[in-house]
């Protein structure tokens, strides 16, 4: 893939300096055209290769930490976590406390609604 970018760039090059000098015939402007075409086509393929083997070698070395891994790979855990909740006297932080206090509103609704 790298040397058909480097072709093609090569191509558009050429064909751009030849048209400093002199008009382009109708076939070098059609390839001119398809060259540039096929060089922003493969400069995007090569961009996205690159990409994802970046992030195949991020993963795999973040893979020896576990914590590390599950962090990247699952950050609706870290999202969906309740650090604190405020209830009319308290501030509560520990999850004990807060799972207490959310199952005493949800009885009292209950009870309240019978």
């Amino acid at each position: 893939m790298r040397l058909q970018l480097a072709i093609a760039k090569e191509i558009v090059y050429r064909l751009e300096a030849a048209q400093d000098f002199r008009n382009l015939a109708p076939h070098e402007l059609a390839l001119c055209r398809k060259a540039n075409f096929c060089s922003l086509g493969l400069a995007s393929l090569q961009r996205t290769l690159v990409r994802q083997r970046a992030r195949i070698t991020y993963l795999a070395e973040g893979d020896a930490n576990t914590k590390f891994f599950h962090l990247q790979a699952c950050p609706r855990s870290r999202k969906n976590y309740i650090p604190k909740l405020r209830t009319d006297d308290a501030v509560l932080v520990r999850e004990e406390d807060m799972a207490s206090a959310v199952f005493l509103i949800i009885y009292w609704v209950h009870v309240g609604s019978n």
